[in-house]
């Protein structure tokens, strides 16, 4: 709806949560279980979005739906903390947030046998943060 427009990246944060809700799913077969088991193995590899980075306090900050995915791969311990001990309440350039967000749908890509089609809807109603990530990822290899 146009209303929720108004949040930056409304047009495509229900569409990245709901990727991340599929590939948490309890209720999921063996072969959903391996790839969940793959994207956490990655995300937890990873220098930007891993446990306890300042791309992953990013990313659940921007995109709060991503938590139950990034919590599979995060210790109890770390979260909320950034690698600096910092409380992850801080404001985050864009730069920053196109590229977490760039890492996290390169890991979740990585580990898919089939390419990932993101269907958005009522993009004419989409903000300008989210019309500025598009073209950041539309261009990004």
């Amino acid at each position: 709806e146009q209303s929720t427009a108004s949040a930056p990246f409304s047009a495509i944060a229900e569409v990245i949560g709901r990727l991340a809700i599929d590939l948490s799913r309890e209720d999921m077969n063996e072969k959903g279980h391996d790839r969940l088991r793959k994207v956490v193995s990655k995300i937890r590899e990873s220098d930007l979005i891993g446990p306890g980075r300042k791309g992953n306090l990013i990313s659940r900050a921007t995109f709060t739906t991503l938590a139950p995915l990034l919590d599979h791969a995060d210790d109890t311990t770390l979260r909320g903390k950034s690698e600096d001990g910092s409380n992850s309440t801080m404001h985050h350039s864009m730069n920053a947030i196109k590229e977490c967000t760039h890492e996290i749908l390169s890991v979740i890509c990585e580990t898919l046998d089939y390419p990932l089609v993101l269907f958005l809807d009522d993009l004419q109603w989409g903000d300008g943060a989210s019309i500025e990530m598009l073209s950041f990822l539309l261009s990004s290899t």
